[in-house]
């Protein structure tokens, strides 16, 4: 029998939660950065529908997940707005990274990717070239792939 956090969090078929926007994101000022997700649902919903999608994202570690993976798409994406910064200045990376987030919504208006690019063209931190990735002493691989910092870098207040 499944637990009943299980069965009071989001259901695939009867719960749309993708009208409204409620994953924000924001970014850490670290090194390397950290993107905390944290859900903020909309005024209008139904009573009890926020609270469903709170334990949803708290039951299945959503924040955790996407925390990680954002880890993951800022090493990806460094060496680029790098350039671009170096290239263009600060109003082309907030405009290419506002492109992302707009391109990410198509797919998801809620997936962590738009949240996360939303969250990088809102800082002011990216757009100075602070963006800092550690490499290992030796090493070209980014420590930013999520699983190696430790778990409270990770946390949702």
């Amino acid at each position: 029998m499944k637990s009943a956090a299980v069965l009071d969090t989001l259901h695939p078929y009867y719960d749309n939660v993708e009208r409204e926007r409620w994953l924000s994101a924001r970014v850490l000022e670290t090194n390397p950065p950290v993107v905390q997700f944290a859900v903020q649902p909309p005024e209008s919903w139904p009573s009890g529908l926020g609270d469903r999608v709170h334990r949803h994202f708290a039951t299945f570690e959503l924040g955790l997940l996407y925390s990680m993976q954002a880890a993951r798409e800022i090493s990806g994406i460094k060496a680029r707005l790098d350039s671009l910064l170096g290239d263009s200045g600060s109003d082309a990376v907030r405009d290419h990274l506002r492109r992302d987030e707009e391109s990410r919504q198509q797919a998801g208006l809620n997936s962590w990717q738009a949240a996360c690019y939303r969250a990088l063209a809102a800082g002011d931190w990216v757009l100075c070239g602070r963006l800092q990735i550690l490499k290992a002493p030796g090493s070209r691989r980014p420590l930013a792939d999520g699983h190696r910092l430790p778990l409270r870098a990770w946390a949702v207040p």
